[in-house]
């Protein structure tokens, strides 16, 4: 799911027979179109939820974060994996994932 600013959601239905929520984020160094579109793709998020209200109150904070310009550009600036753990702290998306 396209979420626009370069940016695509990959979730799997909170049916799919996920037994703990989990979440991924890859930052391409050189965004991609995907088939025939022009537009560009620099961050995937991999989102799986447990249950609905699990999904709903993640996707949420999530998006609030995603809309934030100054948090995106913090993102994207980010070169190593504990500098990205940090910020998913300080942000709250890891509290919920164990």
């Amino acid at each position: 799911m396209g979420l626009g600013n370069g940016i695509m959601l990959a979730h799997a239905s909170p049916n799919d027979g996920v037994t703990q929520l989990g979440m991924s984020i890859t930052v391409f160094k050189k965004p991609f179109a995907l088939t025939e579109s022009t537009k560009k793709i620099k961050l995937v998020i991999g989102l799986a939820p447990i249950d609905e209200q699990q999904h709903l109150s993640y996707l949420g904070l999530l998006m609030r974060r995603l809309q934030d310009k100054d948090w995106l550009n913090n993102l994207y600036s980010i070169d190593d994996k504990d500098k990205l753990v940090e910020l998913l702290q300080h942000s709250h998306l890891l509290e919920q994932i164990s």
